[in-house]
């Protein structure tokens, strides 16, 4: 066999590229010869029956003709390696390939298939530190004015809360009952003792004939028991304003008499008189010529107050305690927003609303039991002597409050100082 490419000559029938020049000598799928590449040959006599590499062959190209058939049909079975082909500079000279060794690595390359390579990862560009917000003195000014209003907002709604909690008809009707009956009778209003007030409001000295004065009076009320329908009177005042129950509440006529109607037992023992019908009949009288029971009235309270104190039971409900609870967060979050959500800036701000609002509260607590207790011992007037014992559960409930706010303004001031150090 004989290729008709090269001109190698060989006696195995049995192959199927030319170990030469890599030329197809007989297709590997279907066994047929390709005579294009293919010459029959029938050796001679006095030649060597096996090929013997030539002088003009490579080293490469005679071992390749020593190997055995069968170790050549494996070999052009399995599929060729591709060769790396460098590019040579042009101011080089290529090497001195062996023509036969090129051709071979040129037919090897064009039957090898194509390798793809995958693309190397690109490098994941390093993430650059985050620069230090920067926050000017405009936007400092106006975290502070809102800071301002938040801190005003909480310590109202704080106020208003404790308020709530501490504040209605049951509980002023027991703060009352534990108050000293001469700690009542005694209390200045108008200028004059309460005792006093009532004295002349009834005329009593015209309805007993002359036979009570006003330290008998007042005698006379402390015995009678006149804490228990003060406590009663505080009741009704605080489930109208308070809660909206019943109608509107006022000192009534009718009340009064039947106050001094069941104590005339206590009347008989104090002034040494028996009243009659027509002394209560006068008491009812002068009453009415005092306008007592309109002077007491709510409605009449609040016109002297300038404010309707029907209004108090809409302030202190829970939509408006909500509404006011969630215009302080608004607050918080337009500060967070004007300093840029500046982490050290924000806790300062933060630390000093809570701080100043809880220490406020304090305060407001305090004067409202210590402070209202010391201005009664000074001036003697219902009103402190009223808001010292009566605001007692308020304060209790405003002081656990403020000082919650104010422990939460401490913890984040010195959260704060510890960020400022680090930075």
């Amino acid at each position: 066999m004989k290729c008709k490419l090269c001109g190698a000559v060989y006696d195995d029938d049995k192959l199927f590229f030319c170990t030469g020049c890599g030329a197809m000598l007989r297709n590997p799928a279907t066994g047929d010869v390709v005579p294009e590449n293919r010459e029959e040959y029938t050796p001679k006599a006095d030649e060597i029956s096996e090929a013997e590499p030539s002088a003009d062959d490579s080293p490469e190209t005679a071992l390749i003709n020593e190997k055995p058939a069968e170790e050549m049909s494996e070999e052009s079975s399995t599929e060729p390696e591709p060769t790396e082909i460098t590019e040579v500079p042009e101011t080089e000279e290529a090497p001195n390939v062996p023509e036969p060794e090129l051709h071979i690595a040129r037919e090897r390359e064009k039957a090898a298939p194509a390798m793809e390579i995958p693309p190397l990862p690109e490098p994941m560009p390093e993430e650059a530190p985050p620069k230090p917000v920067k926050v000017g003195a405009g936007r400092l000014m106006g975290a502070a004015v809102i800071s301002f209003i938040a801190c005003i907002i909480l310590i109202l709604v704080s106020l208003l809360f404790s308020l709530k909690l501490g504040l209605s008809g049951d509980i002023l009707y027991d703060r009352a009952k534990s108050l000293n009956v001469w700690t009542v009778i005694n209390a200045r209003y108008n200028d004059m003792s309460l005792s006093d007030n009532l004295y002349y409001e009834t005329d009593f000295d015209k309805a007993t004939h002359g036979f009570a004065d006003k330290t008998e009076f007042s005698v006379y009320l402390a015995k009678s028991g006149f804490t228990n329908f003060f406590a009663d009177k505080l009741k009704q005042y605080g489930d109208y304003i308070l809660e909206g129950k019943g109608d509107e509440t006022t000192l009534s006529e009718t009340e009064l008499i039947e106050f001094f109607m069941n104590n005339s037992e206590t009347a008989n023992e104090v002034f040494g008189y028996e009243m009659q019908t027509a002394d209560y009949n006068s008491i009812r009288s002068s009453l009415a010529e005092n306008e007592t029971e309109e002077k007491f009235s709510v409605s009449k309270i609040g016109w002297n107050l300038r404010f309707r104190l029907e209004n108090i039971r809409y302030i202190l409900s829970g939509l408006t305690l909500g509404i006011i609870g969630a215009l302080f967060v608004v607050l918080l979050i337009w500060t967070a927003v004007i300093v840029n959500r500046n982490g050290r800036r924000l806790l300062g701000f933060y630390g000093g609303i809570f701080f100043w609002g809880g220490l406020v509260t304090l305060l407001a607590a305090a004067a409202s039991s210590v402070g209202a207790a010391m201005a009664y011992i000074l001036t003697g007037e219902i009103w402190f002597c009223m808001s010292a014992t009566l605001l007692l559960p308020t304060s209790i409930y405003a002081l656990c409050i403020g000082a919650i706010l104010l422990v939460a303004g401490v913890i984040l001031l010195k959260v704060k100082k510890t960020v400022k150090k680090k930075a």
